[in-house]
C-alpha cells in the first residue's frame, strides 16, 4: 500500500522521536499536521515532543484538538494532564485523569498518575489510587514503586518493604526500589539488609564511584568537607567489594516474607550487620554533621542533627564525643532544654567530665546556679579511667555581639540625618550612568523571612521554576537543552552611592573554598541595619517576594580606620563569577557618583588571585589602598562610602556587562592564544568536576576541541580565548564567566548536574547574543547515598552519557 506524504512525513518524525532529536521530530510531525489537519496520529504525536521538549502551552492547543476530533481517545486524555500537572494546574489535572477513568476504567496508566498527583495533599486518596492501579495491572512496576515509597513516607516502614519486595520479584534490577529499600531497613535497624539493597541500587554507577573514590583518596584532609568525602569514599569502597551475583543472590533471599502473625518483624530473619561496615557509615555521618554544623543555618542544623543520631545508631558503642557533637547541634538551634535532657540521660549511663562541664555551661545560661556548680566540679574531676576533662564547649562564647534597633532603606536613613546620598539612573545605554536626585523609596513591608512560607533563597524551587521560566527551554532530546528567551527585563533595586559617618561594615571572612564570605552588611553608628546594602546566604532570586534579613551579625568590637573607606565586598568575592559580577560593577556605580577620588581605602574581598590583582590594577585601584576584608572583616569608618549592589545576587544587568567588556576587552593581545573549539576542564576543581573527562575527551578531541586549564592562564590569555573561540564546551563552573568576552554566534555548552540547573550564565548568553545549550549529567540510581556524597547541589559532581553527548554535538552539526 502507498503512502501519502503526510504519513511519510509523520513515519520520519516517528523516527527522529527514537533517536532523540525532538526538535527534528517535531518539525515532521508539524508538517504532517500542515499536508492533513484530520491527522489525528500525527498532531497527537506532535503533541507529545512539544510537551517533552517543554512547549507546554502549544502541547495544551494540540491536545484540545485531538480530543475535539476524537473525544474518546482515553490516551490524550491522560497525556494532557499529565501536561496540566506539569504547569502546576492540579485541579485541572485530577479532572483530566478523571475522565480518562471514565472513559477506560481498566485501563491502570491513570490511577497510577492520579495517585500521583494526590501523594502531597491527599495521602489516603494516593495510595487508594495506586491500589487500583496494581489491581488493574499488577505489572505496573511504577505503582508499586508509588505505592511503596508512600508508605515509607507515612511510617509504615514494614509494609513499604513487602510492596517493593513484589516490585523487586518482578524485577530485581529496579534501583529505585533497592534504593527505598535500603532506607527502610535503615530506619528499622536492619543494616546488613540496608546495605545489601544499597549495593545492588549502586551498581550501574559503580564507574561514577570508583571515579569519586579515585579524586577524594589523593586529597588532603584540611576541612570538613574533605573529611566528609573521603570517609564516604571509604564506606562506598567497603560496599561495593562483593561481586555483582553474590549480591544478586543475598538480595533476592531478602526479599522473602518477613511478617509473622502479630504484624511485626520477625527477629529470626534479620541477618548480623558487618560491624566494620556500619562503622564506616557511622563515620561518614557523624564527619557529614560536622560539614553542616561549620556551615551552619537552619536547615544544616536540623539535618546535621539527623546525621549525628543516625550515627548513634550505628554505633557498636555510641562513642561520648557524638554525644557532645548532637549536644552542640541543639544547642545551635537554640534548644538548649533537649541538649539538657540529653546531656543528663547519657550522664546516668556513662560519667564523663566533658558532659558534666557541657551540662554546667546549660545550667549557668539557665541561672540554675547551684547545679551548674555540681557539674563544674565534676568535671574539674578526672573520670574513672583517669582522663582530664577536655575543653569542649557546647556554645561558641562571644565578646560583644551586634544588635540593631530597627532596619531601614540607606534612602530613608540619608534623608534622616542629611546625609549624602545620590541615586544614579541607569538607562538602556549603559554611558547614561549619572547622578540624579534622590526619589522616594518605600520600606520594604516587614523585611525579613517569612516562616510560614520559608523560601529557601538561590536554592527555592518555587523561585527558581518561575526564573526558569523566563528563558523558555526548549528539550531538544535526550537531556539537551536550548536556554534562549525573549525578554529578561527584571525589575532592579535602586542603584545609590550613599555616605555614613562613622559606619560600620562586616563580612564574615573567607575560610574554605565552600565557606567564603556568606554575609555582608553595614550598620549606622545609631545601631540601624541597612537593609539593601547588606546580603547574606541563601540570598534572594530576582522576582523573589522574601526578604531575609542578615542573621551572621559580628560578634567583636568594630576596628576604626581613620579616613574615608568604600564599601566593595560581595559575597563569595573570592569565586571569579562573584567577583566579576557582583563586586567589580560597584566600582563603576562609585565612579559615576563622582566620589572616586576621596577614597582612601577601598574595603573589599581580600585580593589574593591573579584575576582579582589584575583587574583592580586595570580599574585604578593601587594596592596601597586596598583593605582586605578578610583581615578585617569588621570595621568602623571615619567615612564610609557604600555603592549599592550593582543588582540581584549572581544576576549580571546589561549595563555591567557592557562595563566589563569596555574595562577588560582592551586587556587581549594580539599574540595571545587562540582555538576556535575549546573546553573547559574543571579536573583540579574543589567540587563540580566532569567524572568521566577521559572519555568524553576521546570523543571530543577528534572534533578539533582544545581542551584549558583555565588556573594556568592569565586573565589576559582567558578572555582572549573565549572572545576568539566559536565553540565552547564546561561543566558549570566559574570558567564561563569568561563567556562574558564572547563574540555575538558564539555557541556555548554547559555540562550540569540533574540537581543542580542554574540561570547565571544562560542570562549573559541572551544579553550578548550567545547560542546557549545544555546537556544534563546522570541521575544517580540511588539517592539516599547520592545525599552522603553531595551534601549540597552545589558540589554535585557530574557524569556523563555518551551517548547524550553526541546527540548533543550531532544537533549542532559537529558530527
Amino acid at each position: 500500500m502507498k503512502l501519502s506524504l503526510s504519513e511519510l512525513t509523520y513515519n520520519l518524525g516517528h523516527v527522529l522521536q527514537q533517536q532523540g532529536n525532538l526538535a527534528a521530530a517535531g518539525a515532521a510531525y508539524q508538517r504532517a499536521v500542515e499536508l492533513s489537519p484530520s491527522f489525528v496520529q500525527a498532531r497527537h504525536a506532535l503533541a507529545i515532543v512539544l510537551g517533552e521538549q517543554g512547549q507546554y502551552q502549544a502541547a495544551i492547543d494540540h491536545y484540545a484538538q485531538v480530543i475535539a476530533q476524537q473525544p474518546d481517545a482515553v490516551r490524550v486524555y491522560n497525556n494532557l494532564a499529565c501536561i496540566l500537572a506539569l504547569q502546576g494546574q492540579r485541579k485541572q489535572a485530577i479532572q483530566m485523569y478523571q475522565q480518562a477513568i471514565e472513559r477506560q476504567p481498566g485501563w491502570a496508566v491513570p490511577y497510577d498518575n492520579l495517585g500521583k498527583i494526590l501523594e502531597a495533599q491527599d495521602p489516603a486518596a494516593a495510595a487508594t489510587a495506586y491500589r487500583q492501579a496494581i489491581a488493574l495491572d499488577p505489572n505496573l512496576l511504577s505503582a508499586r514503586y508509588g505505592l511503596g515509597c508512600l508508605m515509607q513516607r507515612q511510617g509504615q516502614v514494614s509494609a513499604a518493604i513487602d510492596c517493593l519486595s513484589q516490585l523487586l520479584a518482578l524485577d530485581p534490577d529496579h534501583s529505585a526500589s533497592h534504593a527505598a529499600m535500603g532506607s527502610a531497613y535503615l530506619t528499622l535497624g536492619e543494616f546488613e539488609q540496608a546495605f545489601q539493597h544499597f549495593r545492588q541500587a549502586l551498581w550501574p554507577q559503580q564507574a561514577q564511584i570508583q571515579a569519586f573514590w579515585d579524586w577524594v583518596v589523593q586529597l588532603q584532609p584540611i576541612d570538613e568537607l574533605t573529611l566528609a568525602r573521603q570517609a564516604c569514599g571509604r564506606f562506598l569502597q567497603a560496599l561495593l567489594q562483593s561481586n555483582h551475583p553474590d549480591i544478586q543472590a543475598s538480595v533476592t533471599e531478602s526479599l522473602q516474607p518477613r511478617i509473622i502473625g502479630n504484624g511485626t518483624r520477625n527477629p529470626a530473619a534479620q541477618v548480623i550487620q558487618k560491624p566494620q561496615l556500619g562503622l564506616q557509615l557511622a563515620q561518614t555521618y557523624s564527619k557529614l554533621g560536622d560539614l553542616l554544623m561549620r556551615y551552619g543555618g537552619d536547615s544544616q542544623l536540623r539535618q546535621a542533627e539527623v546525621y549525628y543520631q543516625q550515627a548513634l545508631q550505628l554505633q557498636l558503642q555510641p562513642q561520648i564525643e557524638s554525644y557532645l557533637k548532637l549536644g552542640s547541634c541543639l544547642m545551635q538551634q537554640n534548644r538548649s532544654n533537649a541538649a539538657l535532657m540529653l546531656y543528663r540521660l547519657v550522664l546516668a549511663m556513662a560519667p564523663d567530665a566533658r558532659l558534666y562541664r557541657s551540662l554546667g555551661e546549660i545550667l549557668e545560661q539557665q541561672q540554675h546556679w547551684s547545679e551548674a556548680i555540681f557539674c563544674y566540679q565534676q568535671a574539674l574531676q578526672t573520670d574513672g579511667l583517669g582522663r582530664p576533662a577536655e575543653p569542649i564547649s557546647s556554645h561558641t562564647p562571644t565578646d560583644s555581639p551586634v544588635s540593631f534597633k530597627a532596619v531601614l532603606l540607606t534612602q530613608q536613613w540619608c534623608q534622616q540625618q542629611s546625609c549624602f546620598y545620590t541615586s544614579i539612573h541607569i538607562n538602556s545605554n549603559p554611558q547614561s550612568l549619572t547622578p540624579g536626585i534622590p526619589q522616594a523609596i518605600p520600606l520594604m513591608a516587614e523585611p525579613g523571612l517569612d516562616r510560614a512560607h520559608p523560601c529557601e533563597g538561590l536554592n527555592c524551587q518555587p523561585c527558581l521554576q518561575k526564573l526558569t521560566n523566563r528563558f523558555e527551554l526548549r528539550h531538544l532530546g535526550l537531556g539537551f537543552y536550548r536556554a534562549q528567551a525573549s525578554n529578561l527585563a527584571i525589575a532592579t533595586p535602586p542603584y545609590f552611592v550613599a555616605e555614613i559617618p562613622q559606619g560600620q561594615a562586616w563580612i564574615t571572612p573567607y575560610q574554605t573554598p565552600w565557606m567564603v564570605a556568606n554575609s555582608t552588611g553595614v550598620l549606622t553608628t545609631d545601631q540601624m541595619l541597612l537593609h539593601d546594602l547588606c546580603r547574606e546566604y541563601p540570598g534572594q532570586l530576582p522576582d523573589c517576594p522574601h526578604r531575609p534579613l542578615p542573621l551572621r551579625l559580628p560578634q567583636t568590637y568594630a576596628t576604626p580606620v581613620a579616613g574615608t573607606v568604600a564599601v566593595l565586598t560581595g559575597l563569595s568575592g573570592h569565586n571569579y563569577f562573584h567577583w566579576m559580577v557582583d563586586v567589580l560593577p560597584r566600582l563603576e556605580l562609585l565612579r559615576r557618583s563622582h566620589r572616586f577620588s576621596e577614597i582612601d581605602w577601598f574595603w573589599i574581598n581580600h585580593p589574593q588571585a591573579e584575576f582579582q590583582q589584575t583587574t583592580l590594577r586595570c580599574l585604578g585601584i593601587p594596592a596601597h589602598q586596598i583593605l582586605a576584608a578578610d583581615l578585617h572583616p569588621f570595621i568602623q569608618a571615619e567615612r564610609l562610602i557604600a555603592p549599592s549592589f550593582p543588582g540581584h545576587l549572581g544576576w549580571v544587568e546589561p549595563w555591567a556587562l557592557e562595563f566589563l567588556r569596555q574595562q577588560f576587552l582592551p586587556l587581549v593581545l594580539p599574540k595571545s592564544p587562540s582555538y576556535e573549539r575549546i573546553y573547559i576542564t574543571r579536573r583540579n576543581a574543589h567540587h563540580r568536576r566532569l567524572l568521566n573527562e577521559p572519555a568524553v575527551l576521546e570523543l571530543l578531541e577528534p572534533l578539533g576541541f582544545r581542551p584549558v586549564e583555565l588556573e594556568s592562564l592569565a586573565l589576559t590569555e582567558q578572555i582572549s580565548l573565549f572572545a576568539q573561540a566559536k565553540i565552547i564546551l564546561a561543566p558549570h563552573g566559574g570558567g564561563l564567566t569568561n563567556t562574558i568576552f564572547c563574540a555575538p554566534e558564539t555557541v556555548v555548552i554547559e555540562f550540569v548536574a540533574p540537581s543542580y540547573i542554574r540561570h547565571y550564565y544562560w542570562a549573559i548568553s541572551h544579553h550578548l547574543g550567545l547560542h546557549h545549550y545544555f546537556v544534563t549529567g546522570v541521575t544517580s540510581t540511588c539517592p539516599p547515598i547520592h545525599q552522603l556524597m553531595y551534601p549540597s547541589p552545589l558540589v554535585e559532581d557530574i557524569w556523563l552519557d555518551l551517548a547524550a553527548l553526541k546527540n548533543a554535538l550531532k544537533q549542532i552539526n559537529l558530527i
